[in-house]
């Protein structure tokens, strides 16, 4: 189910908009079918094992593509389903890359860490860092991919040119208790304090997604966050009443 990342996260969602009811089927499915496309955090992943197991239900369905049985939400009922030695999970197909009431976008981390700090960590792994004259973000540029990301606070503001990758990479395995998500970039940057540091990068589209997963590869956790325009219904699965291994 992809390498478990071993760390608490701090979400903080200030994206507000009314949804429509859509009503989508619950299909039963097969774990083994899934394919997941980031990687479960362990502490998430205990607390749903926990939950699930005290309460006895799958209280929500995962989210999946209907043409590459990619999971879209629902990694860590996934992964913990699983080591439950469960064998299927009940799921609401989409057409994940055709339906425009799903949209793909990111977090966006401020680090609790001198922005200086950053920047040092940044140029050792080889990536080019450039001070900007001006404070002022421009979501544009970065849409357009000119460059990976922007890195800044209330008083100073870098580009960074380098694999994305290997930037959220180095944020985790230095500060995996010092970053808070925000689901909005301009939150994020209101919120950063003068002594710390906003990570604001390019999100992935769909169709990449989709192609890279395909291709084996697996994201850092929190490196998508997908937006629903509708509310997905409760399923309230009993746990007795999906598939288990036996022996076990």
């Amino acid at each position: 189910m992809g390498k478990v990342w071993e760390f608490v996260s701090i979400e903080v969602r200030t994206r507000k908009g009314e949804k429509i009811q859509k009503e989508y089927p619950i299909s039963l499915i097969k774990l083994s079918d899934l394919i997941p496309h980031e990687m479960t955090i362990d502490y998430e992943l205990e607390k749903f094992i926990k939950g699930v197991q005290e309460s006895g239900m799958v209280y929500w369905p995962l989210l999946v593509d209907q043409r590459s049985n990619l999971v879209l939400d629902g990694h860590h009922r996934t992964a913990g389903l699983s080591k439950l030695n469960y064998t299927n999970v009940p799921v609401v197909y989409i057409d994940y890359t055709n339906d425009d009431f799903i949209q793909v976008d990111t977090w966006y981390p401020i680090v609790d860490i001198e922005i200086s700090i950053l920047v040092s960590s940044l140029m050792k792994k080889g990536m080019k860092v450039t001070k900007l004259d001006n404070s002022k973000f421009e979501m544009k540029t970065l849409k357009n991919r000119e460059f990976t990301a922007f890195i800044g606070n209330s008083k100073e503001f870098y580009q960074v040119r380098g694999e994305r990758e290997e930037i959220f990479g180095l944020i985790r395995d230095k500060w995996l208790n010092n970053i808070i998500y925000y689901d909005d970039p301009y939150a994020c940057l209101e919120n950063t304090g003068d002594n710390q540091s906003a990570v604001i990068a390019w999100s992935y589209t769909k169709d990449e997604i989709v192609e890279k997963v395909l291709d084996g590869k697996i994201f850092l956790p929190k490196t998508t966050r997908h937006e629903l325009k509708f509310d997905i219904m409760k399923c309230n699965y009993p746990l007795d009443q999906l598939d288990k291994k036996t022996g076990k």
